[in-house]
């Protein structure tokens, strides 16, 4: 099993309303839309990265890759 750590964030009031009220909406908390959130844009920050790295070596070298 794997330990919990705690993360803490300075927002305004209204934007912890907003996030507050959000997560109340869809049933959920503020530290869980916050945590998904957060991981989502991690994942779509290395997706990218992926595809950069991806694309650069496709016109570094467009002949070493064919469509087989």
């Amino acid at each position: 099993m794997t330990q919990n750590e705690t993360l803490t964030i300075n927002l305004s009031k209204a934007d912890k309303e907003i996030i507050a009220n959000y997560a109340q909406s869809n049933g959920i908390s503020a530290a869980q839309l916050v945590k998904e959130a957060a991981l989502d844009r991690v994942e779509d920050d290395i997706d990218l990265e992926s595809y950069r790295k991806a694309i650069k070596e496709y016109y570094d070298s467009p002949g070493a890759h064919g469509l087989d």
